[in-house]
């Protein structure tokens, strides 16, 4: 593609992402959602249990190697062909070692259940591994229509069958099916959307070259997915399934909306700086104007669930979900310090800096846990919110020697910021506003809807005037 058409291709990547993201992640919240009213929380707090596993070995499954083929400057076959067949031998590594976990952890743990739904959990890594070079060719050509239907198709099925098996009372093996279900339907959608297939060939020129930048990317994914799944195991196995159950939806819930107003623009974005990586200038204003985009779409959102989170929960889950409520403010915030920690960090990979990113992201890892370890004595609520508090601390520590690398400022990153901080104030302080003056003991529909418009009508009338004129540079990005 001529760098001409870059920011065409990128604008209409971000139309398409958009659009894919929004069907995607709404159909995933309503399958959540009518999951959470059907399923109880500890089949959900069992099943992330065991995805806390199965989980870190998908990252180790040779996923770093395809993730990287959006890196390699100039990619050849060769390097398709390796990258599969490395990441399919180890997915079946991985799968071995699950089961070798599913057998041992009977042992350890009081949960008769788990031995057997990691045990179908390993099929887990070499299902999703099947999708990963179809989907890093696509990213490579921006061709974001092709991976927003995939993504589509893969919900709608892996959402009927989950939604089919709670209804005839399977309880947490919904769960698991749909886990299972989702990456093979894309994987296949995948395939038919490329032309590529695998030969019966390796190169260990080609995996060299993958593993420069692939052995740091999985280092990356590595330390940003255990920052999670290390987070639910220390919650499940010291504060119950029940307490790990509210962890897990709500951190699903705020995926959901990260899914919704974050990767359109930051799965672009990714693909945008790998091809001005060595451009500092373009790569700065990239920087800027995603940022400046992903803080004025993100913070009122993340301010409303703040305001809302108790009525949120009460109308769509239930009141048997209501103790959900801290542990989705606490995420949100959380959600708040990802937002400005995952786009700088990225971008560190795409100047070449993947030793400091590594180095950083271990730090943030290492800072959240042990701040979430810290509050594990006193309650599932206390954890979450020293989980957030710690995720808070690690990000401003890390922002210092990540800005100092790449060619933008503290000053940069806060005139991005400002459009999103000014946009979500007045909508929040009108929710705050409004909620107070209603009267107690009123119905919990108007509880969400009533400070819930306000809010959103007063923010639809900032975004008409921010998001324009934020398109318009983003778009102009080769000038």
């Amino acid at each position: 593609m001529a760098d001409g058409r870059l920011p065409d291709a990128a604008f209409q990547g971000t139309l398409w992402n958009a659009a894919g993201a929004w069907v995607e992640q709404l159909f995933r919240f309503g399958v959540l959602i009518a999951l959470a009213r059907l399923i109880s929380a500890s089949d959900f707090g069992l099943f992330a249990l065991a995805s806390s596993v199965t989980g870190i070995l998908l990252i180790l499954a040779g996923q770093g190697l395809t993730t990287s083929l959006v890196q390699v400057p100039r990619m050849r076959r060769d390097h398709l062909d390796t990258a599969f067949w490395s990441g399919l031998a180890a997915a079946v590594a991985a799968s071995a070692l699950v089961l070798l976990a599913a057998w041992g952890i009977r042992f350890l743990v009081a949960q008769p259940e788990l031995p057997a739904v990691l045990a179908i959990l390993a099929l887990a890594p070499p299902l999703n591994l099947l999708g990963h070079v179809p989907l890093a060719l696509l990213r490579r050509k921006l061709d974001f229509r092709s991976i927003a239907m995939a993504r589509i198709a893969a919900q709608l099925m892996a959402g009927t069958v989950a939604l089919a098996m709670a209804v005839a009372g399977l309880g947490v093996w919904s769960l698991v099916a749909r886990s299972l279900v989702e990456p093979a339907a894309s994987a296949v959608v995948l395939w038919v959307s490329t032309r590529w297939r695998p030969r019966f060939s390796w190169r260990r020129e080609a995996y060299r070259d993958l593993a420069r930048v692939g052995g740091g990317i999985t280092f990356v994914q590595l330390l940003r997915l255990s920052r999670i799944r290390l987070a639910e195991m220390l919650i499940g196995l010291v504060l119950g399934t029940r307490v790990l159950g509210f962890f897990s939806v709500a951190r699903r819930l705020m995926e959901s909306l990260a899914g919704l107003l974050r990767r359109p623009v930051g799965d672009v974005a990714w693909a945008m700086l790998a091809r001005v990586q060595e451009e500092p200038e373009r790569l700065k204003r990239t920087l800027v104007e995603r940022l400046g985009l992903l803080s004025v779409i993100n913070l009122p959102a993340l301010g409303a669930v703040l305001v809302l989170a108790v009525p949120l929960v009460r109308v769509t889950m239930g009141e048997r979900w209501l103790p959900m409520a801290s542990f989705l403010r606490a995420l949100a915030v959380a959600s708040l310090f990802e937002l400005l920690e995952g786009l700088t960090l990225s971008a560190l990979t795409a100047v070449g800096a993947i030793g400091l990113r590594v180095v950083l992201e271990g730090v943030v890892t290492g800072v959240t846990l042990g701040a979430l370890w810290m509050g594990l004595g006193r309650g599932g609520s206390a954890a979450a919110w020293a989980f957030a508090c710690g995720m808070g601390t690690a990000t401003v520590l890390t922002q210092v020697w990540a800005l100092r690398r790449l060619p933008l400022g503290a000053g940069d990153v806060a005139r991005a910021m400002a459009p999103g901080v000014a946009g979500a104030t007045a909508p929040v302080l009108l929710m705050i506003g409004t909620a107070a003056l209603l009267p107690p003991g009123v119905d919990p529909v108007a509880e969400l809807l009533v400070p819930g418009l306000a809010g959103g009508l007063l923010f639809l009338v900032i975004l008409r005037r921010l998001v324009p004129g934020l398109i318009g540079r983003a778009r102009d990005l080769d000038h």
